[in-house]
Formats: structure tokens, C-alpha cells, sequence
């Protein structure tokens, strides 16, 4: 690979402000924004060399020539994210990633944001992995990383904040018997899940050229949010140490699915895009290489894939285990801050219609989503759900307050078990406090992440200050963990955990979830709690009736 000019549909023009950084005999050009903070954008990190193929690392400080880093990169390409439009009114002044280009080819590069006056010694970095259920999202403008940058050197705390792009959907999580083989035969490891490998390959280029921009290698922190956080227990299960500790955001409580998932996934694209079934292995791959994008995303799902198990990458045996509870996390971690939001499902919810059901619909989706009738009637009870003299707002309450439960919290109490790594755990009680929203009233999934970015809306001059609290106590304790800090107090030790809520932010008494833990008395109940709550995400009105 030579030298790289790119002169494609950019959003953002070049500037009068350039800053270099050099790799050998390859210049990296970007900007100077108006935060005071280096901008590199859309760096290349690994190539594709064709279709559902494991990427190569691009080994930067060996090319030569100019690269333009002043625009934000392809992403890979992907269908409409329906929940993401919805919250609009969070992203006011930020470019959309509606705007960027989607290359299946050309998406694996990564946006890398510095302060503009380093001190002398090597900054910590902080890499961000973001979610989507592997199937919509990106690094990009979004998830801007100038004004975290820039508020960590306020604090006297600064770092490099890096934001990458791996490839979503089929494109990045197909696997199938016919895909092993080819790898094997091909010298490589047949890693089920490309598009984990290619997050590792990110970080590896980290590790190989993050100095030239100012950053210690040695002391790397990575982030994700939703898939993104399990993707980050993903990279701590794989005894691949790439970085020191890890912030895991609204991660989901599961298990990779198993190969024979994997497969009639692989079997049934196939068969829905017509081709023979008696077709050799060759014939199968080539046929799938040659669809078009556009018909890979009209049979790829909307809103969630599952990453397959893989004895090649995780280090546990017991393919059946959610990665959260597989136990102890391995010596080379120093730490984890682990965290969810409290109505984590009403994101998924509304935008499903819950606050248009009534109380006979909710009753009847759990009844629908829990098959042993006695326990969904326990649920109920538990959650509060009844015919007896409520509002319907009380049952959907209940509704999401299980859901997210059985969803994401019940994670909390399998990492507040673990005790060979400080791990600190908070709840985002943050509400969504602006009318227009139809999540208003809501601490919901992913909205916490316009908070760790410091988005102009939730920590900017003219937002409420109940947010800007929120934001800055937020941010001060990623600033603080980044370069080495427990912020508070670690959950084995401890019934406490940290609430970000804006003036009534700080520590509070958690003995766990008691509704959930009430129900989840043995494993085969906690189980079936778990499947019935992840169900009741995909249940349509209609199902009701």
C-alpha cells in the first residue's frame, strides 16, 4: 500500500490550522478544531482483502507519501438506525453519520483526537468501541472525541481519545463451516468473528504508532457502550493483552451463539438469495461475494447479530456462558468500571410502542415471552403489573423496569462477585429532561453516551445545568480511571455504588437488583427470567390482540 490521497464527499473542509504527525516516511495530515485539540480523521488501520475475510493490519510507519486526515472515513455500510433518529435532539450542532460515505472496503480506520500542548511525558489513551448490536453505528462525528479531549486537559488530566470503525452485519459476523475451511487453507487462525478481529487489529495499530501521536502504548484504557461493551468483555476474555483496564457501558448479559447458529444464518442467506443447495464450498462463497451491498442489507437483520463462539478467541471453555459470568478476569486488568442505565429498555421499548399498550397487552407479552405460566405470573406480581387499581405508566414501569433487569442489570451482580480486579460499578440516573423527546422522563440505553462525549446539548454552554452536572462528574471519573485511578470505591468491597444524576450524583446504597433476585433463584430460573426478558424486546403489538 503507497501513498493515500483521498477525494471523496468529505464533510468537514480542510483548515488553515494543519498539524503533522510523522511515521517514518508516511505524513499524517490533520487539523487543529476549534476545541484547541488535534484532529486526525479516518486513519487507516487494516485492509480487506475480500468479503467476510480477516482484515490485514496496515503497518503505517512502512508507506510512504501524504495522508489527508482531515475528513471522517467510510464506515461500513449499514441499514437506517431507527432508534438513533429518535434522539435527535441530543446531536444538535453534530454532524450525522447520515453524512458520511459507507465503504465495505475502505471502513476500517479510526479518528484519533490530542491535545495540542502535551506535556512532556506520554499521555494515557483512551479507545473507544462503539455499539449498534453489530449491526448499525460508527466512530464517527457522533462520538466526536474533541470536547472529552479538551475538558480532560481542563482537569489537568489529559489524553489521547482514539474512536474506531470495524465492520457490521454479515459483513463482519458471518461464519459458517465453509468460511473456516477457507481461512485454514489460507495460514490464517479461522477466528469466527471478523469484525472482533478487526477491533483487535485497531488496537494493535494503537500499540505499534499511538507514540507518534503523543501516546503511551503501555496505558491503554478501552470503552464501548452496549455491543460495543460486550465487545470490550469480548477482547478481556481473549487473554490478548492489548490495554490495562476497560470501562463497560450497558453491556447485555449474553452468550456468543453457538457454530450451529452461526450456520443456518449462513445457510439460510444463501437459500434467500437463491442459490442451489447442492453447491460446492467455492461456488457458496463466491455467490455470496458477488451480491451487490444493497442486497446483503435488505436480507441482513435491523437491529441486532449475535458474535459466534469461538475456541480460537475466548479463553474459557464453557461456550454457554454469558461473558460476564465466566469468572475472574485476567492479572494483566487493573481495572474495571462497569455500569448501566436505569430504564436501559425503554429506548427499544417506545420506539416499539410500549407506551401505546395497555395493561391486558403488557400482562399479555410476558405471558407470551415467559412460557412457565406459574413464573410469569410471579413476574407480575414482583414487578408490580396487576389489574388492580393503577395507571397504565405504572405497568409499563414495570414493563421496562424488567426487561432492563433481565437485559443488562443482572450483569452487575456476576462483576460485583469478582474480586482479583477492582471493579467499580455506577447506575446512570440521568433522565431525559427535554420535552420534545419521546423519551422524556427516561435514563434509557445509549444515553449516556452524548455525556461521555460532552455533546454540546448535555454539557455545552446553554445546556440545563442538572445535565452539565451530570456530564462533568461523568467525565472526571473516566478522566480519573484513564490515567490510573479507581474513582470510587471497588464492589467487593463494598455495597456502594455511584449514581450520575446531576446535583444528587454520588454514592449510594445497592444491595442488588431485589425484584430480579427475588425471581432469579436458581440458574434454570434466572435463565429462563434472562430469555423472557430479551424476547419481550421483539414482541409486536399485533401479537397481543
Amino acid at each position: 500500500m503507497g501513498s493515500i490521497h483521498r477525494d471523496d464527499g468529505n464533510i468537514r473542509q480542510r483548515p488553515a490550522g494543519i498539524t503533522t504527525v510523522l511515521l517514518g516516511d508516511y505524513r499524517i495530515e490533520g487539523f487543529v478544531s476549534d476545541s484547541g485539540v488535534a484532529d486526525y480523521l479516518g486513519v487507516p488501520y487494516a485492509e480487506i482483502p475480500a468479503r467476510f475475510r480477516q482484515a490485514r493490519r496496515i503497518q503505517s510507519s512502512k508507506l510512504k507519501g501524504t495522508y489527508d486526515a482531515t475528513r471522517y472515513g467510510p464506515i461500513c455500510p449499514q441499514n437506517i438506525d431507527v432508534p438513533r433518529k429518535w434522539r435527535d435532539h441530543l446531536y444538535q450542532g453534530i454532524v450525522s453519520s447520515d453524512a458520511l460515505l459507507a465503504s465495505e472496503f475502505e471502513c476500517l480506520n479510526l479518528n484519533i483526537y490530542t491535545p495540542i500542548e502535551c506535556p512532556g511525558q506520554p499521555l494515557p489513551v483512551f479507545v473507544w468501541i462503539h455499539g449498534g448490536g453489530w449491526v448499525v453505528g460508527d466512530g464517527g462525528p457522533e462520538y466526536d472525541g474533541n470536547f472529552l479531549v479538551q475538558h480532560s486537559s481542563k482537569l489537568g488530566l489529559p489524553f489521547i481519545y482514539v474512536a474506531l470503525n470495524y465492520r457490521l452485519g454479515y459483513f463482519g459476523f458471518s461464519y459458517s463451516k465453509e468460511l473456516r475451511a477457507e481461512a485454514v487453507a489460507a495460514g490464517e487462525v479461522p477466528f469466527a468473528n471478523v469484525g472482533l478481529y478487526d477491533q483487535r487489529l485497531a488496537l494493535m495499530w494503537v500499540q505499534e504508532n499511538i507514540h507518534h501521536f503523543g501516546g503511551d502504548r503501555s496505558n491503554v484504557t478501552i470503552a464501548g457502550e452496549s455491543a460495543g461493551a460486550w465487545s470490550v468483555l469480548a477482547h478481556l476474555r481473549s487473554n490478548a493483552p492489548l490495554f490495562r483496564r476497560a470501562i463497560i457501558m450497558s453491556a447485555p448479559s449474553l452468550a456468543p451463539q453457538g457454530v450451529e447458529g452461526a450456520q443456518r444464518d449462513f445457510d439460510g442467506l444463501l437459500a434467500f438469495s437463491g442459490l442451489d443447495a447442492t453447491a460446492s464450498d467455492r461456488q457458496k462463497l463466491d455467490w455470496l461475494r458477488n451480491l451487490s451491498v444493497n442486497a446483503l442489507l435488505k436480507v441482513s437483520p435491523s437491529s441486532l447479530i449475535f458474535p459466534t463462539w469461538d475456541p480460537e478467541w475466548f479463553g474459557h471453555e464453557d461456550s454457554s456462558l454469558p461473558l460476564d459470568k465466566v469468572g475472574d478476569f485476567p492479572n494483566w486488568c487493573e481495572g474495571i468500571i462497569v455500569g448501566w442505565t436505569k430504564d436501559e429498555t425503554a429506548l427499544f421499548g417506545m420506539v416499539r410502542g410500549w407506551n401505546h399498550w395497555s395493561i391486558d397487552m403488557i400482562q399479555n407479552a410476558i405471558r407470551l415471552a415467559i412460557p412457565d405460566m406459574s413464573l410469569a405470573d410471579e413476574v407480575l406480581t414482583a414487578y408490580n403489573i396487576t389489574n388492580t387499581p393503577q395507571d397504565v405508566k405504572s405497568a409499563l414501569e414495570g414493563l421496562i423496569q424488567f426487561t432492563s433487569d433481565g437485559s443488562f442489570g443482572s450483569l452487575m451482580g456476576s462483576m460485583r462477585s469478582y474480586a482479583a480486579t477492582p471493579i467499580s460499578i455506577y447506575r446512570f440516573d440521568q433522565v431525559d429532561p427535554f420535552e420534545q423527546s419521546p423519551f422524556l422522563g427516561y435514563a434509557y440505553h445509549a444515553l449516556d453516551n452524548v455525556f461521555i462525549c460532552r455533546l454540546p446539548a448535555v454539557a455545552g454552554a446553554e445546556a440545563p445545568m442538572q445535565l452539565r452536572l451530570t456530564a462533568d462528574a461523568y467525565t472526571k471519573s473516566v478522566c480519573e480511571f484513564v490515567h490510573g485511578r479507581q474513582p470510587w470505591v471497588s464492589s467487593s468491597s463494598s455495597q456502594k455504588i455511584q449514581s450520575f444524576n446531576g446535583f444528587l450524583t454520588g454514592l449510594v446504597e445497592w444491595t442488588g437488583l431485589s425484584q430480579w433476585s427475588a425471581l432469579a433463584t436458581t440458574a434454570d430460573k434466572a435463565a429462563m427470567l434472562e430469555r423472557g426478558a430479551r424476547a419481550l424486546m421483539s414482541i409486536k403489538a399485533e401479537q397481543l390482540c
